[in-house]
């Protein structure tokens, strides 16, 4: 009555489902106070019918899609966390798994929200000699804030259907930011690489798929890019 936000749901009551177009927090959720003996088998089975809802994952400590926490000499927390196919997945079993009872433990769950890194943005660098290497793009753009290699995105030579060259590599910046601030500040005029003169292009930057724990290119440019292009009187 007074603009506050309604009362918190009693403990056990069912939390209501997302509006259409709410967003879903996170596929993962973090269960705890669970028995120090607690199994992967014994977790299977309190999640009953959402156990066919845990994705396959058998790697960065997970074994069966979940990841139970221990303590540096081994030893359980009493907390896990596991990683459900989908936000929706993880909401609708969330209704049923929290405030649960494993024999006598009472069974606390949350969303577990892991932020996710910023998206990426990249340019394409057009004219390049055959003989151009990885090296002589990273060290073309030396000083920009270039995505870390660690993460698999070290500038990449494009090669056409033969296997051959073409002349084009992608280069993937820690932000779209970073690339944006290259757009407008590079001097690309008269840059060289092995004595030939490249251009350049932007293209759609890449977004974490925190489900599929991958890099996925977007469908568009960013609109701070295309503001950039706008600006600069390139489009």
């Amino acid at each position: 009555q007074h603009g506050l936000p309604p009362a918190p749901p009693p403990p056990g009551a069912l939390r209501p489902l997302p509006l259409p177009g709410e967003d879903i927090p996170a596929h993962r959720v973090r269960l705890k106070n669970l028995p120090m003996a607690c199994t992967l088998e014994m977790l299977q089975a309190y999640l009953g019918k959402h156990a066919g809802k845990v994705m396959e994952w058998d790697r960065d400590g997970y074994r069966g899609g979940v990841l139970f926490d221990k303590r540096e000499d081994g030893s359980l927390t009493g907390e896990c966390v596991v990683k459900f196919e989908s936000k929706r997945a993880a909401m609708y079993a969330l209704v049923d798994i929290d405030r649960g009872y494993m024999g006598k433990k009472l069974i606390f769950g949350c969303y577990e929200v892991v932020p996710a890194p910023a998206d990426r943005g990249r340019l394409k660098l057009l004219g390049l000699p055959s003989k151009t290497s990885v090296r002589d793009v990273t060290v073309f753009f030396s000083g920009w804030l270039l995505a870390p290699e660690a993460d698999g995105h070290d500038p990449e030579l494009l090669l056409g259907d033969e296997g051959e060259p073409t002349g084009e590599a992608v280069v993937t910046f820690m932000d779209v930011e970073a690339s944006d601030h290259a757009l407008v500040q590079f001097d690309w005029g008269g840059k060289r690489v092995h004595g030939a003169e490249v251009s350049f292009e932007p293209m759609t930057p890449i977004t974490w798929d925190e489900v599929a724990e991958k890099w996925s290119q977007r469908e568009v440019i960013a609109p701070s890019t295309l503001k950039v292009l706008s600006d600069q009187g390139w489009i």
